[in-house]
């Protein structure tokens, strides 16, 4: 995945949340324990390399036996393609406490792949050396290294809003059309988890993206939609 970043950053089990209905979700669960994800459940290397790249592992998870290692320029891709209406993309990931070295990032795209010109709206970075979780405008909120914690990035295409939530906290809201750079399209085309020259292993699990009821530009952390009283 190539991304200029701004010099500060340094078969699938059913999840449903409160007034969602479930669309994709994929806990690891069901794949070969040491096996790589690339070409199983929809998981392509980026740019649809064939690289064995993206182990599933049960060394850690969250509920499930199983979770993805995501480690030293692996670079794994699914993608979808949701045009209109609200969502909900959550997933879990675990930075170990003694991780130090090059950072690991959460990405995700509204145009892919890599050959049709790609558009970010969605770029984390994990700095364990910093301790930070920083977004591509500079929000950042610490790093909970050690422990499983929830990504939450609510998306309404139909506004053009999006809000990202790291443990619980409000990271960011921007525009989703114009996340990390003007000019992209209302679509959920892909996530990509990349680590690029990672010494240690981060640790993904719990995927899901979920279509939500509106509210207006935002949606509760805890899933439940309220109405729009603006």
């Amino acid at each position: 995945m190539k991304l200029a970043f701004m010099s500060v950053l340094g078969a699938p089990a059913l999840l449903v949340a409160a007034g969602a209905s479930a669309q994709w979700s994929d806990s690891f669960d069901t794949y070969a324990d040491g096996s790589a994800v690339v070409g199983q459940g929809g998981w392509e290397m980026w740019g649809g390399g064939a690289a064995p790249h993206g182990i599933v592992t049960s060394a850690e998870a969250t509920h499930g036996p199983q979770s993805l290692e995501v480690i030293n320029g692996d670079d794994i891709v699914h993608t979808y393609d949701e045009i209109a209406g609200a969502w909900q993309y959550r997933a879990m990931m675990l930075v170990p406490a003694e991780a130090a070295g090059a950072q690991t990032w959460f990405v995700m795209l509204n145009t892919y792949p890599a050959t049709v010109n790609p558009d970010w709206s969605v770029a984390i970075v994990f700095d364990p050396n910093a301790g930070t979780v920083t977004s591509w405008d500079g929000a950042t909120l610490p790093l909970a290294a050690g422990a499983w914690t929830e990504i939450r990035v609510v998306i309404n295409l139909d506004d053009d809003h999006q809000d990202i939530y790291y443990g619980g906290e409000l990271l960011t809201s921007k525009t989703w059309t114009g996340g990390v750079g003007e000019g992209g399209v209302a679509r959920i085309h892909a996530v990509d988890l990349y680590a690029p020259q990672t010494e240690y292993s981060t640790y993904w699990d719990d995927l899901s993206l979920v279509e939500v009821d509106p509210v207006g530009a935002c949606c509760l952390i805890s899933g439940e939609c309220i109405p729009d009283l603006g």
